[in-house]
């Protein structure tokens, strides 16, 4: 896939998800268990800024809706000139991607990806700047798995407890790469936004490409409050049911 890796590198997915070189270590061998019973309907908005500066240098907005036995997920992430459209189904019973639909716009070019599971692969379309290819992404046997764009919102969805470790196979389509994460849960800490003051566990994963730490508020309604990486941190500014 060199044409859409070509298109795509220096765009939104080093903002968020970065898999490429770095420090990490995944030690964990426990997979992953998802909670159906703990996603539902909300919309969030959320403040992208640069580490060390900062800077603000995007937005992100995301909203989750329920219908039947299927979640609906649409994500919307502006940074500069660039805005990436995620639109995605998830089987409501074990979180399982059944469609995803993106569109990326940057540097003056148009990506538009589409996605349809089958067992555990994903059958890929996409279209970089008018050339059109298509290809398979199996995961690996064994052990859950996530498409990348998913990742961060249903990490809401699974029973996080402190001290606990899992793995997940994180399917970056985008790079057609597949990430192997391993999933540490920290101390609960107080976590205050412009939405609010949450009570969170810090959720660190570790990966070929470093770690990167999630904070997911506890409760009955869980959230992704915050989220840091090696370059940006996006942090909770707006929450509505």
């Amino acid at each position: 896939m060199p044409g859409l890796r070509r298109a795509t590198a220096a765009s939104l997915v080093a903002v968020t998800i970065a898999i490429g070189a770095g420090s990490g270590s995944v030690g964990a061998t426990a997979p992953i268990a998802w909670s159906a019973a703990r996603l539902h309907a909300y919309t969030a908005t959320y403040r992208i800024t640069r580490n060390g500066t900062g800077a603000v240098v995007g937005s992100e907005r995301v909203q989750v809706t329920l219908a039947g036995a299927v979640a609906r997920l649409r994500q919307t992430l502006t940074v500069g000139g660039e805005v990436e459209t995620d639109s995605l189904t998830l089987a409501a019973r074990g979180l399982a991607l059944k469609t995803l639909a993106e569109r990326l716009a940057a540097a003056g070019q148009v990506v538009s990806i589409d996605a349809t599971a089958r067992g555990r692969a994903l059958a890929v379309r996409a279209d970089v700047a008018g050339k059109r290819e298509a290809f398979t992404m199996a995961a690996p046997a064994g052990s859950p798995w996530i498409e990348n764009e998913a990742l961060l919102v249903t990490l809401a969805a699974v029973p996080l407890r402190p001290g606990e470790e899992s793995i997940v196979d994180d399917l970056v389509v985008q790079h057609d790469t597949i990430a192997r994460l391993g999933l540490a849960v920290g101390k609960r800490t107080t976590v205050r936004t412009g939405a609010g003051t949450f009570t969170c566990l810090a959720v660190t994963m570790a990966s070929l490409g470093g770690n990167q730490t999630v904070w997911v508020s506890t409760g009955r309604a869980p959230v992704m409050v915050r989220y840091a990486n090696a370059a940006t941190t996006f942090t909770l500014t707006a929450l509505r049911p």
